[in-house]
């Protein structure tokens, strides 16, 4: 120990940053860390746990919500999500850590994609903007299952979209999109969030209304839906709060399958799925307000009663109207949109069968090359499997306890396309049935 009484003591003294022993007091660490919080969007999840290296630094972090700042080492450190309820691994940045610098902060932000939980490491350290302005930008998380999209920021609505309105374009998975600067949300006006498919301002994913606060820095997180083409919002303010934004819609379509070739007329909750339609068609998605659905409906022109029927937000439905208007058979059924995350996802397509025969109360079977569905009864669907994407493949539907085949592609052989949804409809009456693939992703 020096101790501070000869001259060259004091120099060595003087020297040394505040060192015990010199009159300096007590020693002075230099602090050499970050802080990381975890953001919960992983839709499904339940609570998550964060861990760097074997020490949890963030506990039973709920859906929706974020996790308080925790102190980290400065380096490269690994960032580990875990399952809160019996600590299962699920997500972790080893294989491209992210560099934590000296008293900068960061978010870990986790999501659900192609089934799967993943992470993103982002900095926290936009500057703010100036003035009544606020700074906004889009993460697709949703782009295995939805596509890429494109958002837009609109004053009225999210009808006439212009490329002045765009906050991103062509939105994947990779990261999240550059910010874009607006002016902060006038009060009791807010803005409507506009997503939709790349490239088709008509094909509206999510349409949210959205207040900018003045000098907010803001990413908008977009998640996956049951459906799979909608998408869910999960705000997350840089450095502050996290709000779930569900989206309130669900799309819908009409599948017209009236015995004898009778029209259809449907309207859902307001919105006209189709007028007059012919027996056998396969309609369009429309989009439409989730939950509870009021229905009127006409077959051949006749008013069709219906039991209480409700879609769910963010679900892709097929409203299949079979039958006569004296018996009809309306089901409302759920379709799983969602692209497939087999590990062949680049080779597989997915498919599924719909029984919509009129006259036919014996279930039915679909193959394509394997087994595809079995026991598929009168206006149900079967679940969606993968199968081998390729050209030329026949796909042939069969009554087995009747021995018949009432619908087969023959030599009019169907392409399935690696990473499209396909389902097929056999639909009309058993005495003359149609079989229409449809693409619908």
């Amino acid at each position: 120990m020096i101790r501070c009484l000869h001259p060259l003591a004091l120099a060595a003294c003087a020297a040394l940053p505040l060192a015990a022993g010199c009159g300096g007091g007590s020693t002075t660490t230099v602090s050499k860390q970050g802080e990381v919080r975890l953001v919960n969007a992983a839709s499904g999840a339940g609570a998550l746990d964060l861990y760097t290296g074997d020490a949890r630094i963030a506990a039973g972090v709920a859906a929706a919500s974020a996790g308080s700042y925790a102190a980290v080492n400065v380096g490269t450190p690994t960032l580990a999500v875990r399952l809160a309820s019996s600590g299962a691994s699920l997500a972790s940045n080893a294989a491209a850590a992210t560099a934590i610098e000296k008293d900068k902060r960061y978010t870990v932000l986790t999501y659900t994609s192609g089934g799967a939980v993943a992470e993103t490491v982002l900095a926290d350290a936009e500057a703010a903007p100036g003035g009544d302005t606020a700074k906004l930008r889009v993460f697709n998380t949703a782009s295995v299952e939805a596509g890429l999209l494109d958002a837009y920021l609109s004053g009225t609505d999210c009808t006439a979209l212009a490329a002045s309105n765009a906050v991103a374009t062509n939105l994947a998975v990779a990261a999240p999109g550059a910010y874009a600067t607006f002016g902060a949300s006038a009060s009791g006006t807010p803005y409507r969030l506009c997503v939709t498919g790349a490239g088709d301002s008509s094909d509206l994913r999510l349409d949210l209304p959205l207040a900018l606060a003045r000098q907010q820095v803001t990413t908008v997180v977009l998640t996956a839906t049951v459906g799979g083409a909608l998408v869910d919002a999960t705000l997350v303010e840089q450095q502050g709060a996290v709000t779930s934004r569900r989206n309130a819609s669900a799309r819908l379509r009409l599948v017209a399958d009236a015995a004898a070739h009778a029209t259809v007329d449907a309207t859902v909750n307001g919105v006209v799925l189709g007028t007059a339609v012919g027996s056998p068609t396969i309609g369009g998605y429309t989009t439409v307000s989730a939950g509870a659905l009021t229905i009127s409906l006409r077959i051949g022109g006749m008013p069709v009663a219906l039991g209480a029927l409700s879609a769910a937000a963010g679900s892709d439905q097929t409203l299949l109207v079979a039958g006569s208007a004296a018996a009809a058979t309306v089901t409302l059924l759920a379709d799983d949109n969602r692209r497939s995350t087999s590990t062949a996802s680049t080779s597989t397509a997915r498919l599924r069968l719909v029984h919509g025969l009129n006259g036919l109360n014996e279930a039915l079977t679909l193959d394509a090359v394997k087994r595809v569905a079995t026991s598929v009864a009168f206006g149900a669907a079967s679940p969606p499997v993968n199968v081998a994407a390729a050209s030329g493949v026949t796909l042939e539907v069969t009554a087995p306890v009747a021995g018949l085949v009432y619908a087969s592609t023959g030599t009019a052989a169907a392409t399935l396309t690696a990473g499209n949804v396909y389902t097929l409809f056999v639909l009309g009456d058993a005495g003359a049935p149609a079989a229409r693939l449809s693409q619908d992703r």
